[in-house]
């Protein structure tokens, strides 16, 4: 593409030739972006590759905008500016892409999960009575980890299988974490004798 600008300047009967060239690879950018839309918000590879085909995108844009502005003006300064401009776009989308491996590097709470609704929800799910030590993280893209410690009511282990189960089921459907530690605890536990295990060298 900049190839073709430079001789867009240069020569100006090559204008039309540009422009063409210019539409072709719009049109083909636009496709790529059409079969990666959904994908790249699930997957950090996926979003690289959708980012790098909407920055072809963007320059076939402005390509096309900045000869049909060259042709009718003669303004060669726009081109430098419309790149400029493409560049810091660019540069946007790149930085997020870096904060968010680096948000998945340092196991940080994904940016779209509120840990406190997460929380809220939990305690909601009948038979819970509190949680608490709730820590949330990316194991990669679009796979999410949650591990806790659930207070819920003396009972027996069948119907606390039961909660668990309910508990796993709302945040996969409600938020979209698969992969769950939950330490189940009840109020009896405090002085129970299987809580109350001690070092026998103490």
């Amino acid at each position: 593409m900049q190839l073709l600008s430079f001789f867009a300047k240069n020569v100006n009967r090559k204008t039309p030739l540009v422009l063409t060239v210019a539409i072709i690879g719009l049109v083909a950018n636009l496709a790529g972006i059409w079969v990666l839309r959904k994908t790249s918000r699930e997957n950090l590879n996926v979003q690289g590759a959708f980012l790098h085909i909407l920055g072809d995108t963007l320059s076939s844009v402005g390509v096309i905008m900045g000869e049909i502005i060259i042709f009718f003006t003669g303004w060669y300064i726009i081109d430098p500016l419309i790149g400029v401009l493409i560049g810091g776009i660019i540069l946007r989308g790149a930085v997020g892409l870096v904060m968010e491996s680096g948000n998945i590097l340092l196991e940080g709470v994904p940016r779209h999960i509120n840990i406190e609704k997460v929380a809220s929800a939990v305690k909601i799910t009948p038979g819970v009575r509190d949680i608490h030590d709730l820590h949330i993280w990316a194991i990669t893209s679009g796979i999410y980890a949650l591990s806790g410690h659930l207070r819920i009511d003396d009972q027996m282990v069948s119907k606390s299988s039961d909660i668990l189960a309910e508990v796993n089921h709302l945040l996969s459907e409600r938020f979209g974490i698969g992969h769950t530690t939950l330490q189940l605890e009840c109020e009896s536990c405090v002085n129970g004798l299987v809580c109350r295990l001690e070092n026998p060298e103490r």
